[in-house]
């Protein structure tokens, strides 16, 4: 009975915070887009704020690795996570400057990522693995579902008044620091007891270690190691088109916020809503390998979509769509990955692996993206775009890296 209250706090918790995490998620989606159209953000001010929220998750790397081994520690990770990604939004509406913008969205996404391990590690203490993919990606289509229904809002709100974007802010963050209150209600089940008393460990030793932890997985995890290779090279083809995408938008196609937010909100949306369930179910059935290049071939679609999409904007709505489809497994790629090769291990460490991944991946990718720009056609940045996902396809239908046969 014990097990069931923790499974049921914890999967109410997951559906309640879905709702009240999406509304600033939902903008975070449309930053790039508002940033180009209302504040004529440059080609240079996109690149580093493409380039900067995933390079500082090296820092959530940090700040993740050190629940590694302690219980003790996930609820205040995650909680302090949550307060400090939504708290810069707060003064947003009294400031007006796009580089305190920049500095928002990057702290917000610094610690949504921070807290993502510790979170993970909760799901895996307090719910049986049998449940776990489903409510999760159930969850996460609620989210989505609310999503698709704020787009008609969001897109609606600035249409009439472009400088609506920071009052939304705003009360998103309110949302935000409420849900913070909802996950701190959450009970955990420790695995160490309560007396027990943790060695305290040098700086230097903090320092290093999340570093010699993500080289002892990549060397000593051979199948970990070539996930992680695939789901890199996938993730240069998403993240060089994403300097270039905001223009494309805005100054090829021409559209407006309600059309921009029906493509982003509505159509990526119902594409994650649809597909969340089939890849939960998926997840339980086949290997990970043959998951993430189902997930990858998509992607490759994805991109097809935007390059049709120079002869009639239907095909963006549908690249969106296909979008959508990608993201409802990558999320549960991202979110559960950790737990399926941790087996009986601490989750965490693995998860911190993808984080740091996504930093160096981050750190290079976007100003290239953002320099192609200069001599480049959006269109032919697309297709490096494309070829990039589908060598992630090619490196992981290999035959050997389908040795290990295990399921999530």
């Amino acid at each position: 009975m014990i097990k069931d209250l923790y499974y049921k706090k914890t999967g109410l918790a997951l559906l309640t915070s879905a709702i009240l995490k999406e509304p600033l998620f939902s903008l975070y989606g449309l930053i790039a887009f508002i940033m180009r159209k209302d504040l004529a953000a440059t080609t240079l001010e996109l690149s580093i704020l493409t380039m900067l929220r995933p390079m500082v998750s090296i820092l959530s790397y940090y700040w993740s690795s050190f629940v590694a081994n302690r219980s003790d520690r996930l609820k205040p990770n995650f909680l302090w996570a949550g307060f400090l990604s939504y708290l810069p939004f707060l003064f947003l509406f009294w400031i007006n400057s796009s580089w305190y913008v920049i500095f928002a969205v990057t702290i917000y996404i610094m610690f949504h990522r921070a807290g993502a391990p510790a979170w993970t590690e909760v799901l895996k203490l307090n719910m049986s693995k049998e449940g776990r993919e489903k409510i999760f990606s159930w969850s996460s289509a609620v989210g989505y579902l609310v999503g698709v229904c704020l787009a008609l809002i969001f897109g609606a709100t600035l249409e009439k008044n472009p400088s609506s974007w920071k009052l939304l802010f705003f009360v998103s963050a309110i949302l935000g620091m409420i849900n913070v209150l909802v996950l701190s209600k959450v009970p955990i089940r420790l695995e160490k007891k309560s007396e027990e008393v943790f060695e305290k460990k040098p700086f230097k030793e903090n320092l290093l270690k999340p570093w010699i932890d993500s080289f002892y997985l990549m060397k000593n995890k051979p199948e970990f190691a070539k996930f992680q290779w695939g789901y890199m090279i996938n993730g240069v083809g998403l993240m060089i088109i994403q300097p270039v995408l905001p223009i494309f938008c805005v100054d090829y196609l021409k559209l407006s916020h309600s059309e921009y937010a029906i493509a982003y909100l509505i159509c990526r949306g119902l594409g994650f809503i649809i597909s969340s369930p089939i890849w939960g179910k998926m997840m339980g059935k086949i290997s990970i390998m043959k998951f993430s290049i189902n997930i990858f071939v998509i992607t490759v679609l994805f991109m097809v979509s935007l390059i049709l999409a120079s002869f009639h904007v239907v095909w963006l709505y549908l690249g969106f769509c296909l979008y959508g489809i990608t993201q409802g497994g990558n999320h549960l790629l991202w979110n559960l990955s950790g737990i399926f090769f941790a087996e009986n291990e601490d989750s965490s460490r693995y998860s911190s692996v993808s984080v740091v991944s996504v930093s160096l991946r981050g750190s290079v990718v976007p100003p290239i993206g953002g320099l192609l720009t200069s001599f480049m056609h959006p269109l032919g940045i697309f297709a490096l775009g494309a070829g990039f996902c589908f060598y992630s396809v090619f490196f992981l239908a290999q035959k050997k890296f389908f040795a290990v046969k295990k399921n999530f």
